[in-house]
């Protein structure tokens, strides 16, 4: 049993098995009432849909980020449940400890590129041309 204290600082929670319970539905969707593949399995599609060549590398490369990332255990399970759909693969799940922050990181990075200006997508554009303004050569 785990305790937590909560963000008002007045109350206490104690989790037992909820604590393993409540994120086994990201790998068994059915008990969350959804029809979805888990995310184990929408990976292992994705990595299957690329060519040959590349499922090495992508097996080898799987990076974790985002407070779901973060549940107790959660990269070993992923990776875990990988080999399993992927026994003949190396398969290596990366947390690292400022995945929480990642995307953020990520997209503050990509904002700074000098390059980023001209790939933005205008609303004129998106309006009239809808997905077909992200073609190439769209402006």
């Amino acid at each position: 049993v785990d305790r937590f204290q909560l963000p008002n600082h007045k109350k206490v929670i104690a989790l037992d098995t909820a604590l393993f319970k409540a994120p086994e539905g990201l790998f068994l969707p059915p008990l969350w009432g959804k029809d979805v593949p888990g995310v184990h399995e929408m990976i292992h599609k994705s990595i299957e849909q690329c060519p040959l060549d590349m499922r090495k590398t992508l097996a080898r490369h799987i990076y974790l980020s985002g407070g779901t990332s973060l549940l107790i255990g959660f990269p070993e399970r992923l990776q875990k449940e990988l080999l399993q759909l992927m026994p003949r693969l190396e398969v290596v799940v990366h947390a690292k400890e400022d995945r929480y922050h990642a995307a953020y990181l990520g997209a503050s990075i990509l904002a700074s590129l000098s390059s980023f200006q001209t790939s933005l997508v205008k609303l004129d554009d998106w309006i009239s041309q809808g997905l077909d303004a992200f073609k190439t050569g769209a402006t």
